[in-house]
Order: C-alpha cells, then sequence, then structure tokens
C-alpha cells in the first residue's frame, strides 16, 4: 500500500503543477481541466490499490482474483470519471487528458522504487 500512497502522491502534485500551467499560459478553465485529469489519475490509483490491499489474503489465487476485479472495477470508474469531466469541460478535453496520460505514466516510475 506505500508504494500506491506514494504513486498517488505524485500523480497529485503532478495534477496540481499541471493545473497551475495551464492555468498561467492559458486561463484558468484550461487550468482546472489539468488539473481534474491528474486527479482522475490518482483517484484511480488509490481506488485500485485500497481495492486490491484493503483485505488480506495469503495465496496467491486470491491475490490475483482481488487484482484483476480492483482493475475491472477501477476502469468503470475510470469511465464514468471521464464521462462526467467531459460534460462539463468538453471544449478543454486537451488539457484534461494530457494531465490524466502523464499522471498514468508515473506508474512506469513506479515500477523502479524498492
Amino acid at each position: 500500500m506505500k508504494v500506491v500512497l506514494r504513486l498517488a502522491a505524485l500523480q497529485a502534485a503532478s495534477a496540481i503543477i499541471l493545473g497551475l500551467g495551464w492555468w498561467f499560459a492559458k486561463d484558468q478553465m484550461h487550468g482546472l481541466a489539468a488539473l481534474v485529469g491528474g486527479a482522475i489519475a490518482a483517484t484511480l490509483t488509490l481506488y485500485a490499490g485500497v481495492q486490491t490491499f484493503s483485505r488480506p489474503a495469503t495465496d496467491p489465487q486470491t491475490i490475483a482474483r482481488q487484482f484483476v476485479r480492483a482493475q475491472q472495477k477501477k476502469w468503470l470508474l475510470a469511465v464514468v470519471l471521464f464521462a462526467l469531466a467531459l460534460k462539463g469541460l468538453a471544449a478543454y478535453a486537451l488539457p484534461l487528458i494530457l494531465a490524466f496520460a502523464i499522471g498514468v505514466s508515473f506508474y512506469k516510475l513506479a515500477l523502479l522504487w524498492n
């Protein structure tokens, strides 16, 4: 769970930085869209982590089942969150999706952590 929290914190920090960057480069709505996109990435990471690791499991089959179910629920939640975000921020889809993609790209960094 420690890696999940660290990754979500990095994604949240990235969302804030990207939101501020878009705000200063364009306007506050672009900044808000970037913040929301990054926040979606962090929220999904936390959700999947809690769903996977909140229940103790000792056998590999149970661990794998919890992981797969958490990932399925995570992507369903992603669809819902993006639908809601794009409903209000459709004109600002570029910063929203870019910030999400940058947030998700931090998963590669997590593979390098001990």
